[in-house]
This record gives structure tokens, C-alpha cells and sequence, in this order.
């Protein structure tokens, strides 16, 4: 089973009665996050935007990139006008921007920025390969993955607290 397949069956379960009608986002399965709801209104499916914004990125750069050029850039631009830009009925999909937990963790405990910088890179360096490990699971997996993310910036704070590393 491929995971659109896992997300399909999902959706299925879960909201038969719009099943036909949630509209997924091509190439973007693996920064699918669920499905969406506010009160009254339709279900619709939620992705991260910024693992989409990583999935563009990756494909411009595996397309070739003349010196110079700006991936990330391009990537944004790509998102914004082709993606976001998208709107296709009430069923369009959402596209959030998550606040990291590296986000929060730098702004909240760094006094300088060489610290901030070296906690970074090794926030980064375990981000991505959760990230990596996460695409490797199926949807029940992913989702005690998220509960698991939430532990580890606890984790990371009681870590960085006996570090005797200082807030801003």
C-alpha cells in the first residue's frame, strides 16, 4: 500500500460522506497532516507547508539549478502561485505553517547566537531524520510520531535547562 493509499483509506473511514469530494494535493503525500474542520463547514485536507515547500525544493534541485539561482527562492514562488494559489472549490486543501519546535526552543533559550546556531544544527540534524523516519510509516505511525514530537521539545527544554543554557 503506497501512502495516498493510506490516506484514501482514511478519509473513507473517517468522512465517508465527503470522501469523493476532499481533494487531495498532488505530490505532496508525505506532508499530508489529516483532515481539517471548523464548525459547519466541510472537511477538507490539512498539509504542512513547510515539508511541501521542502518536497518543491528537492525537485527543482534534482531538475538541475544554473548557478546563481536561488532554490529556496524558487521554491517559495513555485508554492505560492501554483500551490496556495490553487483554489479549486470548498474542498481546496490547507496549507499550514507549523511552528517548530526548533522555532520555539531557539527563541525561548538562547542568549546568544552561537548558541542558538549550535543547538540549531543538531535540532536540524535529529529533524530530519525523524522526518525521514516518518515517511517510512503508515498513517497510524505517523500519528504517534506527532504525539512523540510533542515529548521530545519537553525533552529538548529539560535537556537544555540542565545545560545551563539561558533564555534571551
Amino acid at each position: 500500500m503506497t501512502r495516498r493509499d493510506d490516506i484514501v483509506a482514511f478519509i473513507e473511514e473517517h468522512y465517508p460522506d465527503h470522501a469523493d469530494k476532499i481533494l487531495l494535493a498532488d505530490g505532496f503525500d508525505d506532508a499530508f497532516i489529516g483532515i481539517g474542520q471548523v464548525f459547519n463547514g466541510t472537511p477538507i485536507a490539512v498539509y504542512d507547508a513547510d515539508m511541501c515547500l521542502k518536497t518543491i525544493a528537492d525537485d527543482i534541485e534534482q531538475g538541475g539549478v544554473e548557478e546563481g539561482e536561488d532554490v529556496q527562492t524558487m521554491a517559495m514562488e513555485h508554492f505560492e502561485y501554483n500551490v496556495i494559489g490553487s483554489f479549486v472549490g470548498e474542498y481546496t486543501p490547507m496549507f499550514v505553517s507549523p511552528l517548530s519546535a526548533m522555532t520555539m526552543v531557539t527563541e525561548k533559550y538562547f542568549a546568544n547566537d552561537h548558541e542558538a546556531e549550535a543547538v540549531k544544527h543538531a535540532l536540524d540534524e535529529t529533524l530530519y531524520r525523524l522526518d525521514n523516519d516518518r515517511k517510512t510509516m503508515d498513517f497510524n505511525g505517523q500519528q504517534q510520531m506527532s504525539r512523540g514530537l510533542l515529548r521530545a521539545r519537553i525533552l529538548i527544554e529539560e535537556l537544555m535547562a540542565e545545560l545551563g543554557l539561558t533564555p534571551k
